[in-house]
């Protein structure tokens, strides 16, 4: 009984720890997924220019990587199109490499 009980503690103790090993590993993996997911979904709403479920994603996309300038880009060409222009202006301040954020930009002075 005792060889038992002891054999048992051997299997669940690693078992325990192999668990917990892979929910903290896999917590930022399944953010990093679910981050892919909103960008993805967020262009699929621009593209049927459904502007506030684009915003919704976006945000979420953004909360997991802050400094992506293409989605503060997709953020506030989707921000002028609701015509919230210092959110929008906010987002193209942070678009340095973007190529098209100069058009963007433009067209949000012409659109004000």
């Amino acid at each position: 009984m005792l060889v038992q009980r002891l054999g048992r503690r051997r299997v669940i103790v690693p078992g325990l720890l192999l668990l917990l090993l892979v929910c903290v590993g896999g917590w930022p993996l399944g953010r990093q997924i679910e981050a892919a997911y909103h960008f993805r979904a967020a262009r699929r709403a621009l593209q049927q220019r459904d502007f506030s479920a684009a915003e919704s994603h976006l945000r979420a996309y953004l909360a997991v990587w802050p400094d992506d300038e293409t989605a503060h880009f997709l953020a506030a060409r989707c921000a002028r199109c609701q015509e919230q222009y210092q959110e929008a202006q906010q987002h193209l301040a942070r678009c340095r490499h973007v190529e098209d954020a100069k058009i963007e930009a433009a067209l949000l002075c012409v659109q004000r």
